[in-house]
């Protein structure tokens, strides 16, 4: 009996500092442009940790900047907006390609979701097959940002997309990633 009552007391303790790192939905209002709804939190944990970042006007430009050189194949304009440090390690340390380093930044090489041609290499080419992105949710860990949504792709297919950015403390957003 005490074992279950333990059982109860960590996975509820658990479960609600699970839902307090906070969730938001982005949305779209034709006549406002891109928003953010809420859910959980995760703007106010945003602005509570840093007061002097205006992310209300700050992180949306950022993400239509994304998804917009995306659109437009602009791979230099993304890796301008990645971590120098994070970009470092995986292309200059583990010799990642750039190619790779851009389809791991956005989710799209992983196990039954990578867009590698049939080597399992991943190309300009590849990249290129990338119409555009759909932002579904945002999760705020610390000072990290977890976007997910879906890469719609040139043959009309739908892949799994989600990205990480990091808040920095100067006020700016950089794409990131996992180490390895």
């Amino acid at each position: 009996m005490k074992n279950i009552l333990l059982y109860v007391l960590v996975s509820t303790i658990l479960l609600g500092v699970w839902s307090c790192k906070g969730t938001q939905k982005v949305v779209t209002n034709e006549k406002k442009g891109p928003q953010i709804e809420m859910i959980n939190g995760a703007m106010d944990s945003l602005i509570a940790k840093y007061p002097a970042i205006d992310h209300q006007t700050k992180l949306m430009p950022f993400l239509e900047e994304v998804k917009q050189s995306v659109e437009e194949k602009n791979w230099a304009s993304i890796f301008a907006k990645c971590s120098k440090d994070h970009y470092k390690t995986q292309v200059g340390k583990m010799k990642i390609a750039p190619t790779q380093y851009l389809a791991e930044l956005f989710g799209l090489h992983m196990v039954d979701n990578s867009i590698a041609n049939e080597k399992g290499k991943i190309t300009y080419d590849e990249l290129r097959r990338i119409q555009t992105f759909n932002y579904k949710s945002m999760a705020f860990n610390g000072n990290f940002i977890t976007i997910n949504g879906t890469a719609l792709m040139d043959d009309g297919t739908e892949m799994k997309m989600n990205m990480m950015i990091q808040v920095v403390l100067n006020g700016d957003y950089k794409l990131t990633g996992a180490v390895g």
